[in-house]
């Protein structure tokens, strides 16, 4: 079953029965054809609406047509929904209850918005074996991500005799994010390179094989795979390639939303900062992770995001930015920063953002470094500056 039912009864049609009942033994005794028939029509009445309800629904699937809606904030879409009719009694004057995370809008189906939900009410008249397919518009309103949390479906006795309450058990899937609205920050033109992919860099361990410079003499220690054969028969002598030292330019993203035992007061913010910080690394063709301080389950006991590139990884990023809720639970700052310490190696330059309470020392270490930057929000306006070492500026 993949419905909850609940059958609620009307005690006047309970009373009419007991009546009817009555009333039908006592035709045996007047021999009153009129009364025998009268009394047998509301029994058989009676029997038919308990029936109804009983039955009604019995055989009726609720589906989705895809997993996720992505959206940014005030835009819109349509959530589609399909109902499947399996059973040979009719549903009429019914109504399907869908409650939603309170991050969207459904109108004209919205009835009621709480703090946590919206309500969307939607009538439902379904024949015999049919397929009803449900377009619900939905409206964005903030950062979030919302999910049918419970579906409940109310069908009325057609004359008022009762009604038949169901609630949906199965587990619906699809959800509908919302990703946070990018802000510019001023200064990320510090972190950007003159030109894409690898960079050279003359202090590099790294080399980058595609690309030689030239050649100098072979010498005993030199791999055989990097004897340059056609200098090397040019020359008479052995040669060895010699190729332009890179390293990798990426970005790790580290923020800190805790604020004592709650969440720090400029969180959309700051998400929008990390948001606008995404699309530049995504534009630049740069690799970037991104580090939040809020407990998930697995080997890293916090949100992470590996380090990648591309439109995939720009979308994994909004997925995660988008899913940071205030009812997660949080992890210290300097607990999470331990963990990266000893089990990440970060990437050259580090973008943090955030209160940073409790972990000056490990700071301060990455501070050493000419690589690590803090966004500062200052009115609503984001700015990109060195980690001050020591002294650590506060938001």
């Amino acid at each position: 079953m993949h419905w909850h039912k609940q059958i609620i009864e009307s005690k006047i049609i309970n009373v009419i029965t007991i009546l009817a009942f009555v009333v039908l033994f006592s035709s045996f005794y007047t021999e009153s054809i009129f009364v025998f028939a009268f009394a047998l029509t509301f029994i058989l009445f009676s029997l038919a609406s308990k029936w109804y309800l009983k039955h009604a629904a019995s055989d009726l699937i609720l589906s989705q047509t895809k997993d996720k809606i992505k959206l940014f904030p005030n835009e819109k879409d349509t959530l589609h929904i399909i109902l499947r009719q399996y059973g040979r009694v009719p549903i009429v004057n019914s109504v399907l209850h869908l409650y939603f995370d309170n991050v969207i809008d459904c109108s004209p189906y919205s009835k009621a918005h709480t703090k946590q939900v919206v309500e969307v009410v939607i009538p439902i008249s379904m024949a015999a074996k049919e397929e009803m397919k449900i377009s619900i518009p939905i409206h964005a309103l903030r950062r979030g991500f919302a999910k049918i949390r419970s579906a409940n479906l109310t069908i009325q006795h057609p004359f008022g005799f009762g009604v038949a309450m169901l609630e949906y058990n199965q587990w619906l899937s699809q959800e509908i994010i919302i990703y946070p609205t990018p802000i510019s920050v001023s200064g990320i033109e510090q972190l950007l390179p003159k030109k894409q992919g690898t960079y050279p860099n003359k202090h590099s361990l790294f080399e980058y094989a595609s690309s030689p410079i030239g050649t100098r003499s072979y010498v005993a220690s030199d791999p055989f795979n990097k004897i340059h054969w056609k200098a090397t028969a040019r020359t008479t002598m052995l040669q060895t390639k010699i190729y332009e030292r890179t390293s990798q330019f990426a970005w790790s993203i580290i923020l800190d939303i805790k604020d004592g035992n709650g969440y720090i007061e400029n969180l959309e913010n700051l998400l929008s900062y990390i948001t606008y910080i995404c699309h530049v690394a995504t534009k630049k063709k740069i690799q970037f992770e991104l580090f939040i301080n809020i407990r998930s389950a697995g080997r890293t006991p916090f949100f992470h995001l590996s380090m990648g590139q591309g439109k995939e990884q720009l979308e994994s990023a909004l997925e995660m930015l988008a899913r940071v809720n205030r009812n997660s639970v949080l992890i210290p700052f300097e607990k999470m920063m331990f963990f990266i310490e000893k089990n990440h190696l970060l990437a050259p330059y580090i973008i943090t953002a955030g209160l940073l309470s409790g972990s000056e020392s490990i700071l301060n270490k990455l501070a050493g470094s000419n690589g690590t930057y803090q966004i500062i929000d200052h009115d609503g306006v984001g700015y990109l500056v060195p980690l001050q070492k020591k002294t650590l500026i506060s938001i």
